[in-house]
């Protein structure tokens, strides 16, 4: 016998089953990320990684002839010493967050 296989779209199944690994990859790099900031002591490896690429694509949109602002992201992103910080347990999470936030606000097109 024939199986009706009706509305069958393997291009759909693909898309869901892309969606599904992206979910998976996507919970547990977040997961992977607060279990070593929650670990005793913190582990810094992939939250510094991150920064690393934050500061890249920050850097890359910035134009050339905008210098004094690209030594400001090069300084404050400065990930030695943002991992000599943490070390040392005097990395100021909230300070480094909102610097990035505004920076991204700053560099974002007028509407």
């Amino acid at each position: 016998a024939v199986c009706d296989l009706g509305d069958y779209d393997p291009l759909s199944i693909l898309w869901v089953k892309r969606y599904f690994i992206m979910e998976t990859m996507y919970n547990a790099f977040w997961d992977h990320l607060k279990d070593q900031l929650s670990s005793t002591p913190p582990d810094f490896t992939c939250a510094l990684e991150l920064l690393r690429e934050v500061k890249a694509i920050l850097l890359s949109l910035l134009l050339l002839r905008q210098n004094c602002l690209r030594n400001k992201v090069e300084e404050a992103l400065d990930i030695d010493l943002l991992k000599q910080e943490a070390e040392h347990g005097v990395l100021d999470v909230p300070h480094l967050s909102n610097y990035i936030l505004n920076l991204m606000i700053l560099l974002c097109a007028p509407v």
